[in-house]
């Protein structure tokens, strides 16, 4: 679940594939988004609660606007689960987090995948109760999202990786998103 920045809405998302928008003073439902192939386990809102990010087990993202309901954008690119969605603050990039032991950085207009980052589990002995335990840099993280001239700011109940991605090694991640995409291509 996600609350709203702007504290209009709350976003769910279901084992049905669907993720829902409510009413977060009546608690009508507002809109469903329908469009994933399993359980939706992470929501995010845009810092602007313009668009929400929803993270599945169909490894897949999907960006939908949020007073619309329309599919903007689905990021594929993941070989597991997806459990941790995200915005930058500026609402220009996502983050995403995934039991396939990576998270990636991806363009919230476009839907491109700019980097991704190699995680390690946490401990390999784990039981298949949920997903494995990961973190990644977040500092790192803040300085790539500060490179490309965003500042810290409000950030919403989901802005974290839940669960924390833990174990990165982001030494080799380039040092801008200019930089990315040049090493990406």
């Amino acid at each position: 679940m996600a609350y709203s920045p702007n504290d209009q809405w709350i976003a769910s998302g279901g084992f049905d594939g669907r993720a829902t928008l409510w009413d977060a003073k009546s608690g009508h439902r507002l809109i469903v988004f329908a469009g994933h192939n399993g359980a939706i386990n992470a929501v995010s809102f845009s810092p602007d609660s313009q668009r929400i990010v929803t993270g599945s087990d169909d490894h897949t993202a999907r960006v939908w606007q949020t007073e619309s309901g329309k599919e903007t954008a689905t990021l594929k690119g993941h070989n597991g689960r997806i459990y941790a969605v995200a915005f930058s603050p500026d609402g220009q990039w996502i983050v995403t987090g995934s039991d396939d032991q990576t998270a990636k950085v991806w363009r919230a207009d476009s839907g491109v995948e700019v980097l991704t980052l190699p995680t390690q589990p946490a401990n390999a002995s784990r039981s298949d109760k949920g997903p494995p335990t990961m973190d990644v840099n977040l500092q790192r993280l803040v300085r790539y999202f500060a490179a490309a001239g965003q500042t810290p700011g409000r950030t919403n109940s989901s802005a974290s990786f839940n669960p924390p991605v833990k174990g990165a090694d982001l030494s080799k991640m380039p040092a801008t998103p200019d930089a990315a995409r040049s090493h990406s291509k």
